[in-house]
């Protein structure tokens, strides 16, 4: 690189390349672009304080991720993921999401456990400080919630774009069909609402009062809900609103939690529409060669989450109060009994767990690999027989073998004796016969 004062990583932030590198999220550049884009932005965000460019590195934000992190740039970023098309469109959200994972540290919050954000030197700051952005613990603890997602900060920029995020969940840009074994997908999924639906996520996993108040206002976890259903084998859709869901719904009783919980129930409808997935999959399952619908595991564990927050939730309880949930959980005995052993249950905690250390069943690639974005959601797509949380109990291969079982508790039935073994000379000259006899008959 240069050979002036702070290397090359000085030079870029003497040409303020992160604002260059957003204007190539343009659609009339190619895709390769947008992806090499994508990957140097991520990288801005991932790297871990491995490119030391001074001999004592002090704890401060590397100046790349910082001027990333503004809230200008953030905007400028949402701008060209909302009006882009194809390829310029998937990878900005990528970046988006990658900006939002590391601007939860302002509440002092990580959903994703993620590592801390990288920290490098500034090679342009003869006196350098800790940044808002580093890594000390106890600078963070003032902040409030408010300030947190307020004017001038990096989530804040995201939340007052959410309506717009929303309506890409209702009005997606523009896709190909996709045809597979169980029907045609005009539209499909797609990468863009695949990782908006992840970037919700993180907001309700911040569990903070003033997001969750927006939240509640734009009605998102309905229009979340529609997408669960109306993709009925995309796993990875599927989980990830489970992961997003569950916590909401087992949230100790409070003024916050109620706004969430409230529209989930009510603009939601949840129980209503847990109740009309498991009578839609009973006669989908009549049809020849049907299985069940993909997500029907993850209802069942919504339903279970439900049962569970009724026993001390007045809010749950009142909306259970009724005839139609009451048949429902009489004609599936299963989910209260899941309940009551609390062994097959999903005992999750209030809060909120989108970490692969809990399981491995949500597992996007890492922002240095956004390639496979597309190949994951073509196969989800396309898988007819998605894995699913609830899995069938196993079947026990011994009830259905009768003589097996039988040979245990009574004696083998007797068998011929063995053959008399030949000698070992006649052993040995009964190879040599074969051979002998089959060459000469075959020229007859």
């Amino acid at each position: 690189g240069p050979s002036e004062e702070g290397g090359w990583a000085g030079w870029l932030v003497k040409q303020d390349i992160v604002p260059q590198l957003l204007a190539k999220f343009d659609s009339s550049d190619s895709a390769q672009v947008h992806e090499n884009v994508s990957s140097a932005l991520s990288w801005m965000l991932w790297q871990h304080g491995q490119m030391q460019w001074a001999s004592t590195p002090t704890q401060r934000a590397a100046p790349l991720a910082k001027r990333l992190m503004e809230p200008d740039m953030v905007s400028s970023l949402l701008d060209k993921c909302l009006m882009g098309q194809g390829s310029a469109a998937e990878h900005g959200i990528c970046v988006v999401v990658e900006v939002a994972k590391v601007a939860a540290k302002d509440l002092n919050k990580d959903p994703n456990l993620m590592t801390t954000i990288p920290m490098t030197p500034d090679p342009t700051d003869p006196n350098p400080t800790v940044d808002d952005l580093g890594s000390d613990g106890n600078s963070q603890k003032g902040s409030s919630s408010e300030s947190a997602v307020g004017v001038g900060t990096t989530l804040g920029a995201i939340v007052e774009r959410l309506e717009d995020l929303v309506n890409v969940l209702h009005k997606p840009p523009r896709m190909q069909p996709l045809t597979n074994s169980t029907g045609t997908l005009d539209p499909p999924l797609g990468v863009v609402r695949l990782r908006v639906l992840e970037l919700i996520a993180m907001l309700v996993a911040l569990e903070n009062p003033v997001v969750e108040a927006r939240l509640a206002a734009l009605k998102v976890l309905p229009a979340v809900l529609d997408m669960f259903f109306k993709y009925a084998w995309h796993n990875l859709l599927h989980n990830l609103v489970r992961k997003m869901l569950e916590p909401v719904i087992l949230a100790e009783p409070s003024a916050e939690s109620s706004m969430l919980k409230q529209s989930l129930l009510e603009d939601g409808r949840l129980l209503s529409r847990i109740v009309e997935a498991h009578a839609d999959n009973d006669e989908h399952v009549k049809q020849p060669k049907a299985t069940r619908k993909g997500y029907m595991g993850q209802v069942r564990v919504l339903a279970i989450a439900v049962v569970k927050s009724a026993q001390s939730d007045k809010l749950v309880r009142k909306h259970t109060e009724n005839a139609a949930w009451a048949q429902f959980l009489q004609a599936h005995e299963e989910i209260t009994d899941d309940v009551k052993n609390d062994s097959t249950a999903n005992a999750a905690s209030p809060s909120h767990t989108l970490s692969l250390s809990r399981d491995q069943d949500f597992d996007l690639p890492s922002p240095d690999n956004f390639t496979d974005v597309p190949q994951m959601v073509e196969l989800a797509e396309d898988n007819n027989v998605a894995e699913e949380l609830d899995m069938p109990e196993p079947v026990d291969l011994a009830a259905q073998a009768p003589s097996a079982t039988a040979s245990r508790e009574s004696p083998p039935p007797l068998k011929a004796p063995p053959a008399i073994p030949k000698s070992p000379s006649t052993a040995a000259k009964s190879p040599q016969k074969s051979p002998q006899k089959s060459p000469q008959k075959s020229p007859q």
